[in-house]
């Protein structure tokens, strides 16, 4: 599996004890349950890691529709990771916080292009969803 959790509350567990900021008991036994389940995860993500082989070897580019394929299938996650890094500053900026709720998927599941896409208010921001469907029934 090649899931991997981490929260917010470990390394507000790390900002607290490297500042000597006093935690309320309730507080620092969540704190330290988050830490330890990140420990954990950075663990797997480590041993995961550690067990891939490298991304490409430049045999694999024997063309420039090869790399022309391979640039584009990058470009979503890379435009969704600074789009999740900018809303994060902004956040921070305001020193406020989103929740996430994650939706499971069947393993099936792929992102539907055709679908139009509406955007969703959700507090100040505005998100446009994707559409999952399952191939088999389109």
């Amino acid at each position: 599996m090649n899931t991997f959790c981490f929260d917010s509350e470990a390394f507000r567990y790390l900002v607290a004890i490297q500042d000597s900021i006093d935690l309320v008991p309730n507080d620092r036994s969540e704190y330290e349950q988050s830490w330890s389940r990140s420990v954990t995860e950075s663990q797997r993500f480590h041993d995961f890691l550690c067990k891939k082989g490298p991304y490409r070897k430049n045999t694999e580019w024997r063309s420039t529709q090869d790399a022309q394929f391979q640039i584009n299938f990058m470009i979503r996650p890379i435009l969704e990771t600074m789009q999740n890094i900018y809303r994060n500053i902004l956040l921070h900026n305001v020193n406020s916080s989103i929740k996430l709720s994650a939706t499971p998927t069947n393993s099936l599941s792929v992102i539907c292009y055709k679908c139009n896409r509406n955007p969703e208010k959700f507090d100040q921001f505005w998100i446009l969803p994707d559409y999952i469907h399952n191939p088999l029934n389109m």
